[in-house]
C-alpha cells in the first residue's frame, strides 16, 4: 500500500474572520489532476481559504493544520512553494507604465517560446504591447491566468477565474483550463460562483455550509440542487439536456 502523501492536506482547520467562524474542523485532501471548486455565498470564506493555503496571508485567524506534499506550510521556502502552487487573484492588479507582455515575462524570463505559447493559448497574441491600464478587466483576467499557468507550479489557485470575462470567454477558458489540468495532471482549486457551468470543468467541489460545516467530494456526490439551495439560500433547478447531460441553474422568482 502506498503512503504517499497528498498534494494538499488541510487537517482539522478552523477558518475565521475577526469574531466570525467562517468554516469549523475543515478535513480536507487534494491530489494531481483533481479538479476543485469552492461554492458558497458572499464572505463565506472561499476567497479567504484560498488565499491561506497559497500562503498569500499569514495564517493568524487559524487553528490546525495545512501541507503541501507532507511539509506544514509555514516551513516552505518560498522558491519552492512557487514550484507547488500559482495564484490569480479575484481583482488583477498591475503596476503603472506596465505592458501587458511584462506579466507574462516576469513568470517566464528569457523564455520566448513559452510566453508566445501561452499568448496563444489565451488569445492574446494581438494584445502583447497593450499598455496595462488600458486593458478591460476580462482582458486582464485572461493575461493572469495565463501567467499563472505558465508558473508550471503542480497546484493552480485562482480566485473567481471567470469574473470579468464575457460569456464566450467564460466557456472557453473554462474547459481550457480543465483540459489543460487533465493532460499534465495539475490540480486546480478555484472559487466560482457560475454554477451553470461547473458540470463542465471541475471533479470536486467543496462547499461551504450554514453553521460553519461544509460538504466536500466528487461532484456527482454533493452537486445536488438541495445542498446548492442549503449553501446558496437560492432554489436551485435541475435542466436536463438531449445527450444526457444536466445543469443546475436558479429558479426565478424563489
Amino acid at each position: 500500500m502506498s503512503d504517499a502523501k497528498p498534494l494538499l492536506q488541510v487537517i482539522d482547520l478552523t477558518l475565521t474572520a475577526g469574531d466570525k467562524t467562517l468554516v469549523r474542523d475543515l478535513n480536507w485532501s487534494v491530489e494531481p489532476g483533481q479538479r476543485w471548486c469552492l461554492i458558497g455565498k458572499n464572505g463565506a470564506g472561499k476567497s479567504s481559504l484560498i488565499k491561506l493555503i497559497g500562503g498569500i496571508t499569514e495564517p493568524i485567524n487559524m487553528h490546525g493544520i495545512i501541507q503541501w506534499r507532507g511539509q506544514d506550510l509555514a516551513t516552505i521556502e518560498p522558491d519552492d512553494f512557487a514550484k507547488i502552487r500559482s495564484y490569480s487573484e479575484q481583482f488583477v492588479q498591475g503596476a503603472f507604465g506596465m505592458r501587458a507582455i511584462d506579466l507574462l515575462e516576469a513568470v517566464c524570463p528569457h523564455e520566448t517560446e513559452k510566453v508566445e505559447e501561452y499568448l496563444n493559448l489565451f488569445e492574446l497574441q494581438d494584445l502583447r504591447q497593450a499598455w496595462w491600464r488600458h486593458l478591460s478587466g476580462g482582458e486582464k483576467q485572461r493575461f493572469a491566468l495565463a501567467a499563472a499557468l505558465a508558473q508550471d507550479a503542480s497546484c493552480w489557485l485562482m480566485d473567481e477565474p471567470l469574473a470579468h470575462l464575457d460569456l464566450h470567454y467564460q466557456v472557453q477558458i473554462l474547459s481550457l483550463l480543465a483540459k489543460q489540468s487533465q493532460s499534465q495532471q495539475k490540480a486546480w482549486i478555484a472559487a466560482v460562483h457560475e454554477v451553470s457551468l461547473i458540470r463542465r470543468a471541475f471533479t470536486h467541489a467543496l462547499i461551504f455550509m450554514p453553521e460553519q460545516t461544509y460538504l466536500a467530494g466528487p461532484i456527482e456526490d454533493v452537486l445536488m440542487p438541495e445542498y446548492l439551495e442549503a449553501a446558496l439560500g437560492q432554489k436551485m433547478l435541475e435542466a436536463q439536456l438531449p445527450d444526457g447531460s444536466s445543469y443546475l441553474v436558479p429558479a426565478l422568482g424563489a
